[in-house]
């Protein structure tokens, strides 16, 4: 969960390796605060899935989550890990950092409503 271990498959043994070196899953911060408000918003089911589907390997997902403010649009491409492709919103939080601060609340609303329904 801390990312400081890997599977080596070819081995099948564990190795000790900081998968996050910069980055405290623990700690309070705006990313944080992005994923805690995903994971309410994907409680709340204010969220309309408009595309899931499967093709070449990749997972489209896209569909309309409901802001405080407004509606917005997430659009996720996920590879068979479910590690995304490509990701993108309409959401200040995105056009500001893209993808550097990490998913913004709706994308991750909208991965986690893909992965149940």
């Amino acid at each position: 969960l801390m990312g400081k271990a890997m599977y080596d498959s070819e081995r099948n043994v564990y190795r000790w390796r900081d998968l996050f070196p910069t980055l405290d899953l623990y700690v309070d911060n705006e990313t944080s605060r992005e994923v805690q408000a995903g994971v309410k918003i994907a409680q709340s089911k204010e969220i309309l899935k408009t595309l899931d589907e499967t093709r070449a390997d990749v997972r489209y997902l896209s569909g309309s989550v409901k802001g405080e403010s407004a509606t917005y649009s997430p659009i996720l491409e996920l590879d068979l890990d479910f590690r995304p492709k490509y990701a993108q919103c309409d959401c200040s939080f995105y056009r500001y950092n893209k993808l550097k601060q990490g998913p913004c609340r709706h994308m991750v609303a909208l991965s986690l409503v893909g992965d149940v329904q």
